[in-house]
């Protein structure tokens, strides 16, 4: 099968997208070195991508579900097509399906052979056979085969008589799974909720995790859309399944509505299930917001389900404890639907956490009733400059405010020390990237052919030690197509919340940025010279990498009488410096004198490392010099 490659040059063949705003910013043009995969397949959804060094050269693939149920893996080092298939054909009888789901990547029984897992169907009135396909990494010309045990069929539950009754097609998926070790034997555990009123967990080999599905026997009336995270909130050394539901504790009056912690037997955790006051589409976001040192749980409800006849409560975001109790300042009260799934980084650089997340539903396309970006601290006190509209990248005339339905990203995607969102919004054709004061970023590079449904990945995919930003679409013929556009972060470049639901397992857990190089230096340096005396004086100074590898360094001076030797170099622990001060144009005071500042810079990969550059003054004091000797007493 036969992929094209489009460079998008920057001279006579540049391609220009029209963008109608009411505050116009600038047309975004594509760069030389981004690039567009086409497929030949229907377009990708809903689905997000997922990357991940399968062959282990050093490049990570790319993979990603379309609408017409086909699975694709891009080579990572050539950008052309590695593997493909159409995922109904695990199923006998099965001729087409639908990924709404997100592809998930795991090392499920830890053979060192990574394995994707697809859930696929999509809603059950689309009448597609619905299941969980796991496909296991073997090289060679197979490249991929059916992991034993697999596919598993969800049950058939809706669909016929206006949606709510089986119609002989198993019932799709429109959550993601997430995969952990629920049970501590060392293999991993995949959990997702289903359309067919349940939720599932199966053990690698597709056998049903012991307390598994949870169904109406055990109090769950319908699943939902809402993926699960995975996380070990109760420190009993396993994670623990956190999800929303469509459910209710009174099928006569659905209203209000469950979200679940779960063990790993199916059992409920102490202090859940909680309570919100609409249905729980969003997929919960874990991490600590508060500080206190333990997990929390942040998610969105909204407003288009039943009320029981009293005026519906949603447009919400609820944060919770490990214990199901809502924390100070939550729920949080927005102007639309709260579908979207949060993210959660260190914004404003305190050193906690933010929540982030936008309102409003992908089919709100024209005059929607929300358009806000929201971000909050962990008290839910808003950040400065939330929340905000985004000005959308969008093909044709669309409004120039959207919904903003797809999950956001949070990444340091330039390089630039600061942490930037990526949203897309309601019908828009490309990423609108929002500074964390909310303003507005001048890059409007990232525009695509047609408009976007999912949520976009920041990743090094080539191995180049520089980021990418990747994204599932369609080009102007509606055929699939992979976006990828060349940043200038590099891999040391924070990535809080790098793509749906955090990472390739989609366990919705928050951890903490992994060590990078850091640049270690005195704050100040100070010369001592003793009046009367000539000559120069000399300090040895050590400079450091408090983190890990290697980068490169350099100190400059600002005064002609300070010395520095060696003036530059590479550290992977410690450098020694030698400084020598020219004490002649410098009379004894007998105080301080302010000599001039060194410059001291660290970089890695053309980027500057964590607390680099910084400025160190330097000092002489010129006087009397004396010594102090206290007596030692010993009995």
């Amino acid at each position: 099968m036969n992929v094209n490659r489009i460079l998008i040059l920057s001279f006579s063949c540049l391609l220009f997208f029209v963008v109608i705003f009411s505050n116009t910013p600038p047309t975004p043009v594509r760069a030389a070195d981004d690039i567009e995969i086409v497929l030949p397949g229907q377009r990708i959804k809903e689905s997000a991508v997922a990357v991940a060094d399968f062959n282990k050269d050093g490049k990570k693939e790319i993979v990603a579900g379309g609408g017409d149920g086909m699975l694709y893996v891009i080579n990572g080092a050539t950008y052309t097509l590695l593997w493909s298939n159409q995922i109904a054909n695990y199923f006998n009888g099965a001729s087409s399906t639908y990924f709404y789901s997100s592809i998930t990547i795991g090392d499920l029984n830890k053979d060192s052979r990574l394995e994707i897992i697809a859930a696929v169907g999509g809603t059950p009135n689309l009448h597609l056979v619905g299941g969980v396909v796991v496909l296991t990494y073997v090289g060679g010309s197979a490249q991929f085969v059916l992991a034993s045990g697999w596919p598993r069929r969800a049950f058939d539950e809706l669909g016929a008589g206006g949606g709510s009754y089986p119609d002989g097609v198993s019932d799709g998926f429109e959550s993601t799974p997430a995969v952990g070790d629920l049970d501590g034997d060392g293999d991993l555990e995949i959990v997702i909720s289903g359309s067919d009123r349940r939720l599932h967990a199966w053990h690698h080999n597709g056998r049903r995790v012991a307390g598994w599905p949870i169904d109406r026997s055990r109090g769950l009336f319908r699943g939902g859309m809402s993926s699960p995270a995975l996380a070990d909130i109760d420190r009993d050394g396993l994670p623990e399944v956190l999800v929303g539901t469509y459910s209710y504790p009174v099928p006569a009056c659905p209203n209000p509505y469950f979200f679940l912690a779960l063990n790993g037997n199916g059992s409920l955790v102490r202090g859940f299930p909680t309570q919100t006051s609409e249905v729980i589409r969003s997929s919960p976001a874990i991490g600590d917001i508060n500080g206190d040192g333990r997990l929390d749980i942040v998610v969105g409800t909204g407003d288009w389900n039943e009320s029981c006849g009293g005026t519906p409560d949603g447009k919400k975001i609820y944060a919770w404890d490990h214990r199901g109790r809502l924390l100070p300042g939550w729920p949080t009260v927005t102007k639309g639907n709260m579908a979207s799934s949060p993210a959660l980084g260190d914004l404003d650089g305190d050193g906690d956490l933010e929540v982030v997340v936008g309102c409003g539903l992908s089919y709100q396309l024209n005059n929607p009733s929300c358009t806000e970006l929201y971000a909050w601290h962990g008290d839910g006190r808003s950040v400065t400059g939330f929340p905000m509209s985004p000005l959308s990248v969008n093909p044709g005339s669309r409004p120039a405010y959207n919904a903003q339905p797809f999950p956001p990203v949070l990444a340091d995607y330039d390089g630039d020390g600061i942490i930037e969102i990526m949203t897309i919004g309601a019908g828009a054709g490309g990423i609108s990237i929002v500074e964390p004061n909310g303003q507005m970023s001048s890059d409007v590079r990232h525009a695509t052919s047609r408009i976007l449904y999912s949520s976009p990945l920041v990743d090094d995919i080539d191995g180049d030690n520089l980021l990418e930003t990747v994204i599932g679409g369609a080009n102007a013929t509606n055929n699939a197509a992979i976006y990828i556009w060349q940043e200038t972060g590099t891999i040391y470049s924070r990535r809080p919340w790098p793509m749906f639901h955090h990472d390739v397992a989609r366990t919705g857990l928050y951890s903490a940025p992994p060590p990078v190089p850091q640049l270690g230096f005195p704050t100040e340096v100070r010369f001592l010279h003793q009046e009367g005396t000539s000559g120069p004086e000399s300090l040895t100074i050590t400079l450091r990498n408090l983190g890990i590898d290697q980068f490169n360094w350099q100190v400059t001076s600002s005064s002609p009488d300070l010395q520095i030797n060696p003036g530059s170099g590479a550290v992977s622990t410690a450098a020694t410096l030698q400084l020598v001060l020219n004490t002649a144009p410098y009379p004894a005071t007998h105080s301080w004198q302010f000599i001039g500042n060194l410059t001291v810079s660290g970089t890695a990969f053309g980027q500057h490392v964590v607390s680099s550059p910084r400025t160190v003054p330097v000092w002489l004091y010129h006087g009397q010099l004396q010594h102090y000797y206290l007596p030692l007493v010993r009995k």
